[in-house]
């Protein structure tokens, strides 16, 4: 299979609340699949430096607009990619920083269980 003329575009993975861990990875993957551009708005955030105009509209130079279209893109991948719960705790997000930091702290609490669990298991092992 030649990789290099096509891209492989699959459904983003869905997250119902449960394995946080797991989904974050996928999701990770899949959107610097697509865009590293789109995955650096996330990590970084864009930055929304305005300047308004005398009708109270905000103008955008080009830069700050693809920023703005790329922040707009990850937000919409994001949003499909979650339950009406999960979406429902975010939605009013304007960055998908924000979204993705507030994502991780609400399921903080499982990652820190699933990165505890080997020790458990090793102590639970060396009882015997």
């Amino acid at each position: 299979m030649n990789f290099g003329d096509s891209q492989i575009i699959s459904k983003q993975p869905f997250f119902n609340g449960s394995n946080y861990r797991q989904w974050k990875v996928k999701m990770t993957t899949f959107i610097q699949s697509l865009d590293y551009n789109i995955w650096d708005i996330i990590v970084f955030g864009p930055e929304f430096p305005l300047e308004t105009t005398p009708n109270h509209r905000i103008r955008y130079d080009e830069k700050k607009r693809e920023m703005l279209k790329l922040n707009g893109n990850a937000k919409h991948i994001i949003f499909c990619a979650l339950s009406s719960n999960e979406f429902d705790y975010i939605c009013l997000c304007d960055s998908t920083k924000e979204i993705w930091d507030r994502l991780e702290d609400a399921h903080k609490s499982s990652n820190q269980e699933l990165k505890s669990a080997p020790k458990n298991i090793k102590k639970t092992m060396n009882k015997d």
